[in-house]
């Protein structure tokens, strides 16, 4: 709990500092021509596929952005031609819009590696769940996973102690046609009295697993 937090923590300060970074290149390049807005959306485009791709990906575009338009930029001040890129854009003011990209590309690359961990440690934190926790709220049985260890445990210990294994299914028919037919109340309403009925029926020491939503074993 406490690692999510932090990385929670983590990834709210560097997307703060994303945002913050990005009003720089909003005052100056919103207030230029159609050029400055043209800089402004591939500055967009190249964050927004950095927090999709991850940090190489987004410094890789950049990089390649930079030698192009910076390429461009310097081919027109040499010759005079005009291209897409107005002649005020100087080359000073295109070095700190390089610098500012690159670290907004940073602070994106980070928020994306911290929410790709997060998103790691969450569907871990689910499998583990799904594995090891008896997540049937109906009935309270254990889940498969869990199923075939106390199984497979409880059969080399009768093996070894030469003792009777007994394991039943019971296999509900038509489950998919009673739930369409009678909705989710009742179908919560039947594992839960089915539940009771087998917790009467074996004894405390027994064991009771759902299997596949339409089986129950028990031994």
């Amino acid at each position: 709990m406490r690692l999510t937090m932090n990385r929670n923590k983590a990834i709210f300060i560097y997307g703060s500092i994303l945002i913050l970074l990005l009003q720089i290149p909003a005052y100056f390049l919103l207030r230029q021509d159609a050029e400055g807005y043209l800089l402004y959306l591939f500055l967009m485009l190249l964050i927004v596929l950095t927090l999709w791709r991850g940090m190489v990906f987004g410094l890789i575009s950049s990089l390649i952005f930079i030698f192009i338009t910076g390429s461009t930029l310097l081919y027109t001040g040499i010759t005079g031609t005009m291209t897409f890129l107005n002649p005020s854009f100087s080359m000073q003011f295109f070095f700190l819009y390089g610098i500012v990209l690159l670290l907004l590309i940073l602070c994106a690359g980070k928020v994306h590696e911290l929410m790709t961990e997060q998103a790691s440690y969450i569907k871990k934190l689910q499998e583990d769940v799904r594995n090891y926790v008896a997540i049937d709220v109906e009935t309270g049985f254990d889940n498969e996973t869990r199923m075939r260890i106390t199984v497979n445990e409880e059969m080399r210990r009768a093996d070894r102690h030469k003792h009777t294994f007994v394991f039943i299914i019971l296999k509900l028919e038509n489950y998919d046609q009673f739930q369409k037919l009678y909705g989710a109340k009742e179908v919560q309403h039947l594992w839960q009295q089915l539940s009771q009925r087998i917790h009467q029926t074996v004894r405390q020491t027994d064991k009771n697993f759902g299997f596949a939503k339409i089986i129950l074993g028990y031994y």
